[in-house]
């Protein structure tokens, strides 16, 4: 499993890490964009081939897992030539402190899956009031 970080804009130029420790085969890694804009993080996620009951998006503490599991096929046709496969696909995040985890919304369109990370919205200061003496 290919382990993706995304880290605070001050740590890295873009805003993003992606740590490339792995014994996972490269196939079974998504291809996979990431787009950050003034309030959210957006993942543009390839799974083509795959349907929303097969894809599992999880966060637990503080890593966004998704995973592509295809459904059995009862169909045990022989098969010639193959170039293609729906292999399990499976990627992590890393969520930092200025992710919105529980606000996390993911949907599927033509086969990729769009992951929108909002920002956390910093606390406003309360006016305060101090009396010159």
């Amino acid at each position: 499993m290919y382990f993706t970080s995304i880290k605070p804009a001050n740590r890295s130029p873009l805003g993003f890490y992606h740590s490339k420790v792995s014994t996972t085969p490269v196939q079974n890694k998504p291809l996979y964009n990431v787009i950050q804009n003034e309030n959210a993080w957006n993942l543009e996620i390839a799974l083509p081939g795959f349907s929303r009951e097969e894809i599992q998006v999880e966060i637990k503490q503080d890593q966004l897992t998704i995973k592509a599991v295809p459904a059995d096929n009862e169909n045990k046709e022989k098969t010639y030539y193959k170039e293609f496969n729906l292999n399990e696909k499976s990627i992590q995040f890393h969520l930092n402190d200025k992710m919105d985890a529980p606000a996390i919304q993911a949907k599927l369109e033509n086969g990729i899956l769009l992951v929108h990370i909002p920002s956390k919205t910093p606390a406003m200061p309360s006016t305060v009031n101090i009396e010159v003496a």
